[in-house]
């Protein structure tokens, strides 16, 4: 989804740029048109892809803060994320955002999830083991025993991000990573043709 949006971008002549993070600034690339930059671009994001490592926990606000002091000009920024960094907490996030918002900055959000797992919590009644990719946290439970609580709080969480991107005027993509990333920028770019 990253690499088309930064295709789409750049076949307008629009600069682009990336930044990885996790709990801190990983990479962040220059702005940049030209096909040699694109390359770039694409190799950092088939290296993250593809990377193997320790487990990281995620700060977006930090994130969104330390990219909204960074760029000058006013510009589109593209985030894809899960937004569960801090569930519970997106004040942070949010005045963050808003920290973009001020800057003139136009935000999109691809709010990536998983239906079947994330969102519908459809597992067999059986006891499975979980573990947190960010913080390689393990438990283990019978998600049955916890469907109906986790929905209730998934519904408060998804209610409160839809309606704090509305009084922000940011758009709010929903990303299924089950679905094919065209069909996820597809629909995104029907309804902003509009």
């Amino acid at each position: 989804c990253a690499a088309a949006m930064a295709q789409l971008l750049s076949t307008q002549r629009d600069a682009v740029a990336l930044t990885t993070f996790s709990d801190s600034i990983e990479y962040t690339s220059q702005f940049s048109s030209t096909g040699a930059h694109l390359n770039v671009v694409f190799n950092e994001l088939g290296r993250v892809m593809n990377a193997k490592g320790e487990s990281k926990g995620s700060n977006i606000a930090m994130a969104i803060h330390q990219i909204a002091d960074q760029i000058h000009k006013r510009s589109l920024v593209v985030i894809l994320s899960d937004m569960f960094q801090n569930a519970g907490h997106l004040d942070e996030i949010f005045e963050a955002l808003h920290h973009l918002r001020h800057r003139k900055h136009e935000v999109l959000i691809f709010h990536v999830t998983d239906q079947q797992t994330e969102l519908d919590f459809d597992f067999d009644d059986r006891i499975y083991q979980f573990t947190d990719l960010e913080t390689g946290k393990v438990i283990k439970l019978n998600p049955r025993e916890y469907k109906e609580q986790y929905h209730q709080k998934l519904s408060e969480l998804y209610r409160d991000l839809k309606l704090r991107c509305g009084q922000y005027k940011i758009d709010l993509v929903e990303a299924d990573t089950s679905e094919p990333f065209d069909k996820i920028l597809s629909a995104y770019l029907i309804k902003r043709k509009r």
